[in-house]
């Protein structure tokens, strides 16, 4: 088989399990789940996003030393870095048009999604969460920012 064929195949084989066409990131796109599905992906999604950095510490000591190594290790450093949190709605989404800012979110879901942050980690032996505060977008946008430029060092 020759490499453009070959190619070719691959990428019909890999896209068949795109995450992206499963129908739950569709529904998720399209701003159709509920609160309580996306509790139940949260509960489900968790313990592989606590997971990661183990997984990209275990590939970055198995790599040669050069430029892959040092993205992966520095990918691995941020995950487990610090723990900083950006509360973000769809800019097209009509019935979120109207959150500019974290005093625009209603009390009882900044104190809802606050209180996940603080104890989502307490379920682990030996992790816990330094108190989670509130900033509003101008330091977000700033935090994210300054996270693109720490990738952009880290990374290329």
């Amino acid at each position: 088989m020759e490499t453009k064929a070959f190619l070719s195949l691959l990428e019909e084989r890999i896209h068949q399990y795109d995450l992206l066409c499963h129908p739950f990131y569709k529904a998720w796109s399209a701003g159709e789940l509920t609160r309580d599905d996306l509790r139940e992906y949260a509960e489900d999604y968790y313990p592989h996003v606590d997971a990661f950095p183990g997984y990209l510490a275990q590939f970055g000591v198995r790599l040669e030393e050069g430029e892959l190594r040092r993205a992966v290790l520095a990918n691995m450093t941020d995950e487990k870095g610090g723990d900083d949190k950006v509360l973000c709605v769809p800019a097209t989404d009509p019935r979120h048009g109207h959150l500019k800012d974290i005093n625009d979110v209603p009390p009882f879901d900044r104190l809802e999604i606050q209180h996940f942050f603080e104890v989502y980690k307490d379920l682990e032996p030996g992790k816990s969460v330094e108190g989670a505060t509130w900033t509003d977008r101008s330091e977000a946008e700033v935090e994210i920012l300054a996270s693109r430029e720490r990738w952009r060092k880290a990374a290329h």
